[in-house]
């Protein structure tokens, strides 16, 4: 043990939900890490939904609710965004989280609690109606959250390329 005081490493919060916009916004948190020198925390999370279940026919019933994994669901969910955004994530340090709880309770509580320099969002995720420009969690965590917010467009699909730092890619220019 040192007895130098630990450096801190600023630290960008980005919230993923296996969505492309999550993508998109892990993507770009990526970019602005590289550029400024920070890690990245990536946080799923997880809850038991009081409705409906999405997917399932008619509702989820109480057996159905019991039988269905939300954490391992979001567990996967992170694993197949980091895999898709791997090229872009390159020489950045990143910690993963799944955490119990409503995405934007979480997220505003993890970058309190870990004193986060940015949080990033999609502008839209999984749930919700796909007509609206701005989800739900991307808008509270904007209202609630102690550190800056970036809510990251969707990058023009089919043009863009995995990397955004890369050289013919049409990644919104930030």
């Amino acid at each position: 043990m040192s007895d130098k005081p630990a450096r801190y490493t600023p630290s960008i919060l980005v919230g993923v939900d296996g969505s492309p916009h999550s993508d998109d916004a892990l993507r770009w948190a990526a970019m602005q890490a590289g550029r400024r020198g920070e890690r990245i925390d990536v946080v799923a999370s997880w809850h038991v939904p009081y409705g409906p279940i999405e997917g399932l026919a008619g509702g989820a019933t109480a057996v159905a609710r019991n039988q269905f994994d939300f954490e391992a669901s979001a567990k996967t969910a992170l694993a197949e965004t980091l895999q898709r955004c791997a090229g872009s994530l390159d020489g950045i340090d990143v910690s993963t989280h799944v955490i119990q709880g409503k995405p934007t309770d979480v997220l505003v509580d993890f970058a309190r609690q870990h004193n986060s320099v940015l949080m990033v969002v999609g502008t839209r995720g999984r749930g919700g109606f796909a007509g609206l420009m701005l989800g739900s969690t991307s808008r509270a965590t904007a209202d609630r959250s102690p550190c800056p917010v970036a809510v990251v467009p969707p990058a023009t699909r089919g043009d863009v390329a995995r990397d955004p730092s890369g050289g013919s890619n049409k990644w919104p220019k930030y």
